[in-house]
């Protein structure tokens, strides 16, 4: 990580690897929970808020460079923390020179054929929010599922390498007992949940219950904008999954 973001030196993300964050198993210390002072906290106060609060970091980057405590080594273990999805946001802003609308725009969304403009939330500094705040339209994520379907390609052009799909479905960070119980999910690889690794299907799992779910050997894409009541209840997302199975199973027959 620091041979691209330097700065990282003085961070908790020293010796990290690029491939750490891709599979969430820094060992760095994060609170991800909503709670009064937490990291997660600050972030929406940094970014979707965008509010001042005396003692707390205005911006994504200063976020980063304050998580100076470690909860173990790199790699030791899987731990969702969704700032690295943002640091590794900072990593492709630094290596394209693009910002985060731009390089989404140029590498994906135009050249899938997106309908409509999606839009992402920016902090004071002007960085595009990667850990969440993209919107979009529930076709355009569609048509991104199905770009995924189609090994990459669309239009005759290779957009995501099929080499880097195949290797996300092959989730090799399996979650541990206790997260098992909680998460309806085998394992974790290159930001993806991986729903079943017996039939390497990836899920995508935002927020509130927003999810995209591919499943490419059945040629099946799901994709539901929504927001849970309470997005603790880990029986939404049990019921969410079973609701997915069931129209795969219904249009597949598997």
């Amino acid at each position: 990580m620091t041979h691209y973001l330097p700065e990282l030196a003085s961070t908790a993300y020293r010796g990290a690897t690029v491939q750490h964050l891709l599979d969430m198993s820094s060992g760095v210390a994060y609170d991800e929970s909503l709670n009064e002072g937490s990291h997660m906290r600050k972030s929406l106060y940094a970014g979707w808020y965008r509010q001042h609060v005396p003692g707390w970091p205005r911006t994504y980057w200063e976020l980063i460079l304050s998580l100076d405590k470690a909860e173990g080594p790199h790699g030791a273990r899987f731990n969702y923390r969704s700032v690295e999805t943002s640091v590794l946001g900072f990593v492709l802003q630094q290596v394209s020179g693009l910002s985060m609308a731009d390089l989404m725009s140029q590498e994906i969304w135009a050249p899938m054929g997106a309908e409509e403009d999606a839009y992402i939330v920016v902090d004071d500094a002007g960085f595009g929010v990667a850990s969440g705040g993209l919107c979009a339209t529930l076709r355009d994520l569609g048509r991104f599922a199905q770009l995924l379907i189609e090994g990459g390609a669309w239009g005759g052009r290779q957009i995501v390498p099929r080499s880097w799909i195949e290797e996300a479905r092959n989730g090799r960070v399996e979650l541990q007992d206790g997260d098992r119980q909680l998460l309806p999910v085998g394992a974790y690889h290159n930001q993806w949940w991986i729903e079943d690794t017996g039939r390497r299907t990836i899920w995508a799992r935002g927020h509130g219950g927003q999810t995209v779910y591919v499943d490419r050997d059945a040629k099946f894409a799901a994709v539901k904008l929504s927001a849970f009541p309470d997005d603790t209840v880990n029986q939404r997302w049990i019921d969410d999954r079973a609701a997915v199975l069931a129209i795969r199973a219904a249009l597949s027959g598997c």
